[in-house]
């Protein structure tokens, strides 16, 4: 059923929103520089279509490890072929089955014997499972777009079904926060009234907060002779930047990560114009909010997002209004502590008074001109901490020698994406009529050879951060989880009173 892909590459390409490049203001690491990330559709989706993604090999059951037990797309393509097949012969030999014994016979002759035969006995009885009993509805296998549609018929709902249930998720959208210094905000996109949702927040839980913890780490070796990592004392040197966006409680070890587009953009006010409060949709289960700390943490029994809030406006608000909650007094009172902080570190000099420009600001510097060629680097480098690279797929260059740059859209995938970045510098810049430019790019790959690469696009050239170079990485950055109010917290979950 998978028909949509994430688009990691988009990250790279973010646009600079409520950025303020060289200031060295307190909120600096405290919220991520790697957001934009989106997702392209793989196939065509009807309206109503459930959004599947892969989640990779290793999310599948260990009972449904094997390949040869577990049904693939390309299982499902060749049924559908079986069925076209089934359907033209039904109809070339009509005459000759004139009834409906014979027709059942031959069909199930087909279907049980000689496709079950093909397929083997692992994967046999499941391609007969998705084919009716009845060759008078295998018509219905192809009206419904396949065996895979067919055996899924609730992966495309009706508009009905989608205004009882649905929930509506463009309400806001990210824009600069009218904060200075908070980067990202969330506005609203349309008007919306006192006690209306301005967004559904779907609740990932985590029952014990201290997996937020960051240890210093060293390299060691198990007894089997293999390299790993172990911590150097049991002592927390930070916290994860994620915490940032948890929603938990003073008095509990639950955390509640909020699974939502454009909901963690929302920032703070103590005159807010929205609030938290538990969502009436089926989707929520309010049973769990009975349940103990210890018992969220059992993977059998809360296996998955169960947990709903919904963000609630307090007041109108217009079209274009940022949306602001209030996170809570120990947030408060946590970042009133940093911002004296920063002011003394600053004047110690643990913290510079001017910030090192990132792969941001430069990517939003370079957004609409010519990206820097080897030459001119030689005379002006980058920033300390900061890389150029690119995103490659290539083939032979007909014309002569090097490679051509390739465009994978046009195979149904990205190039623009980060398992083809690597390491490269310009040679040539050239520019496009649309005022747009081309470039050929000397790439260091992997074996260590040094091959020109030419017609790559504008698009496909990104300033990256080295390791451990982005703000979030600096150890003085702020965390503090964003609080939820008494009378909403589950008492059931308040374990460290």
């Amino acid at each position: 059923l998978t028909n949509a892909d994430w688009n990691h590459g988009a990250a790279y390409h973010r646009q600079s929103l409520g950025e303020i490049p060289g200031k060295a203001h307190p909120g600096r690491g405290s919220s991520t520089d790697f957001y934009n990330v989106s997702m392209y559709s793989k196939s065509e989706i009807r309206t109503g279509g459930e959004i599947f993604v892969d989640y990779g090999e290793n999310w599948a059951d260990e009972a449904e490890d094997e390949e040869s037990e577990t049904l693939q797309k390309i299982d499902y393509d060749r049924l559908d072929e079986v069925v076209d097949q089934i359907i033209d012969f039904m109809e070339k030999w009509k005459h000759e089955l004139d009834s409906s014994s014979k027709k059942q016979e031959v069909y199930d002759f087909i279907v049980r014997d000689i496709l079950s035969a093909a397929a083997g006995p692992k994967k046999g009885p499941k391609l007969m499972s998705l084919l009716p009993s009845d060759p008078e509805q295998i018509h219905k296998v192809k009206e419904a777009g396949g065996a895979l549609l067919y055996s899924e018929p609730d992966a495309i709902r009706d508009s009905e079904w989608l205004e009882s249930n649905g929930l509506c998720l463009d309400n806001i959208a990210v824009g600069a926060s009218t904060i200075e210094g908070a980067g990202r905000g969330a506005f609203a996109t349309r008007d919306l009234k006192k006690g209306s949702t301005v967004a559904p927040v779907p609740l990932v839980h985590l029952a014990d907060k201290t997996v937020m913890d960051i240890y210093e780490v060293e390299k060691a070796v198990d007894e089997d002779g293999s390299d790993m990592w172990i911590r150097k004392s049991e002592e927390p040197v930070g916290k994860q930047l994620l915490l940032n966006y948890c929603y938990g409680h003073r008095e509990s070890s639950v955390l509640l990560y909020p699974a939502a587009p454009a909901v963690t953009a929302i920032n703070h006010a103590l005159e807010p114009n929205a609030k938290l409060v538990w969502s009436e949709h089926a989707f929520h289960h309010k049973d769990w909010l009975e349940a103990s700390a210890t018992e969220l943490s059992d993977a059998d029994d809360f296996p998955y997002i169960g947990l709903m809030m919904e963000i609630v406006a307090t007041r109108d608000i217009a079209k274009g209004e940022e949306i602001f909650i209030d996170y809570g007094p120990e947030w408060q009172a946590a970042w009133d502590q940093h911002f004296k902080d920063w002011a003394t570190w600053q004047q110690d000099g643990s913290v510079p008074k001017e910030w090192p420009l990132r792969s941001l600001d430069l990517n939003e510097e370079y957004r609409d001109k010519a990206f820097p060629t080897k030459t001119q680097l030689d005379v002006a480098p980058l920033p300390s901490g900061v890389r150029q690279m690119c995103f490659l797929v290539v083939k032979a260059n007909e014309e002569g020698d090097g490679k051509v740059w390739v465009d994978k859209v046009t195979t149904g995938g990205t190039t623009i994406n980060s398992d083809n970045l690597f390491d490269c510098t310009i040679d040539e810049v050239v520019t496009l009529e649309e005022g747009s430019f081309n470039y050929t790019v000397q790439w260091d790959n992997e074996e260590d050879e040094n091959i020109m690469v030419y017609h790559v696009p504008h698009s496909a050239i990104v300033f990256v951060d080295d390791a451990e170079q982005a703000d979030e990485m600096n150890p003085k950055a702020f965390r503090h989880n964003i609080g939820v109010p008494d009378d909403v917290f589950p008492t059931a979950w308040k374990n460290l009173a």
